[in-house]
């Protein structure tokens, strides 16, 4: 005892150890000494991952936010992966070895690039999962690797959030929950049916995503004697399933309380409920049929509820985003306007670059005529020589032929 003591301490002390190393390795990085506010930061990137680093823009060098905000193989990535890997590593290390095993496979065997795309995911977006959710979240994410990062990141009932953040329901939701679960399904996204289903349905219910998962895959998970997910599911089912038979006046016994657990995490609460029916007395049975029945529909109008505050969210969104787009066109038309109106502007620089342009024209236009009019005035003036010569030698001739007949008469 004495030993395993000292080796929990030991481990303890190196956690510790790490966890610090790794917050003065990202201190550094981003050149947080002296900030007021390293230590909000520093616990927000262990809690949220690099995202939270928008909410510190102003509190970080733009140089460095720029550089450690850019791509996924930066060094403050490097820090995150390995932070949250070892997160893993402490907490389920000694109390689920098969979830660590499972998580080794990936990490080093073929699917690497799934473990890399997984822990990616952690560091970038955090690890904000409740306890009795994060094994399960995590062992999904590795089973499902067709779905994309986008659609994890934009759950609404992934993870039972949805339980946490809507705890007020109220007639209109419990009406809506009259529908069937396969409808409901098909109106939400992949992730969000995905848990809602494996969450209420339990392992058989992953046959309903069958177009997400590897066949193989399916195939070996729906066998319970190899499959992670079961044993992720047993862990989920068991922090809600024993409080509930404890409050319905069902003592525990073991075996009783595993038959529960081992059905419940197999077929869902309804169908895995039944096979605890022949050893649990007949008034008491019923009373937990009726309290399970009403925490279901409690869970389902606030998911409908959730969804619905989700889809208005958008819709604010989308209206945010269009108004912001008018109003960038709005200014890109007036400034377009402006430099065609302003006589200082562009529309006077090329005004003044015409009129320049005419000038010149005009210009070598008048040289031309100029030059035209010299050859003009040239060829006038050879003309107006010739005609006075020839004006001179039809005189010279005319004189001559008036003195020849003077010759003739005098003859």
């Amino acid at each position: 005892m004495a030993e395993s003591s000292n080796e929990s301490e030991m481990h303890v002390s190196f956690v510790h150890d790490m966890i610090k190393s790794l917050a003065d390795e990202i201190a550094e990085l981003l050149d947080l000494d002296g900030s007021e506010s390293k230590g909000q930061i520093m616990n927000d990137l262990f809690e949220n991952g690099r995202q939270s680093l928008v909410n510190y823009e102003e509190d970080i060098i733009c140089e460095r936010y720029k550089d450690v905000m850019n791509g996924s193989e930066n060094k403050l990535m490097f820090l995150l992966k390995k932070y949250y890997r070892q997160k893993w590593e402490v907490q389920y290390g000694k109390s689920h070895p098969w979830f660590i095993s499972f998580i080794e496979q990936y990490q080093n065997g073929e699917c690497h690039d799934i473990y890399e795309r997984v822990l990616t995911h952690a560091a970038e977006y955090g690890d904000k999962h409740t306890e009795n959710c994060r094994v399960l979240s995590i062992v999904l994410q590795f089973l499902f690797d067709t779905i994309d990062d986008e659609c994890w990141t934009k759950t609404k009932l992934f993870d039972d959030k949805y339980l946490k953040e809507q705890p007020i329901f109220d007639s209109q939701y419990l009406r809506e929950t009259e529908n069937s679960d396969d409808q409901f399904l098909k109106e939400i996204s992949i992730c969000d049916g995905l848990w809602y289903a494996i969450s209420n349905d339990g392992l058989k219910s992953i046959t309903k995503y069958s177009d997400y998962i590897v066949p193989d895959v399916m195939h070996e998970q729906l066998n319970k004697s190899q499959s992670v997910l079961f044993q992720a599911l047993r862990e989920y089912y068991r922090t809600q399933l024993f409080p509930l038979l404890k409050e319905n006046r069902i003592l525990y016994r073991q075996e009783l309380y595993d038959l529960a657990l081992d059905n419940v995490a197999e077929h869902g609460w309804l169908n895995g409920i039944q096979a605890i029916q022949q050893r649990v007395a007949p008034k008491h049975y019923k009373k937990l049929l009726e309290n399970l029945n009403s925490v279901l529909q409690k869970r389902k109008a606030q998911a409908n509820q959730a969804l619905e505050q989700q889809e208005q969210n958008t819709e604010q969104e989308a209206q945010v985003g269009n108004k912001n787009a008018k109003k960038k066109e709005e200014s890109k038309t007036l400034k377009a306007q402006g430099q065609n109106e302003d006589p200082n502007g562009q529309y006077k620089s090329k005004k003044l670059e015409k009129e320049g342009e005419n000038k010149e024209s005009n210009r070598e236009e008048e040289d031309k005529e100029q030059k035209q009019q010299a050859t003009s005035n040239s060829q006038g003036i050879n003309t107006c020589s010739e005609n006075k010569h020839t004006k001179a030698n039809l005189t010279e001739a005319a004189a001559a032929c008036n003195q020849e007949p003077g010759k003739q008469s005098l003859e």
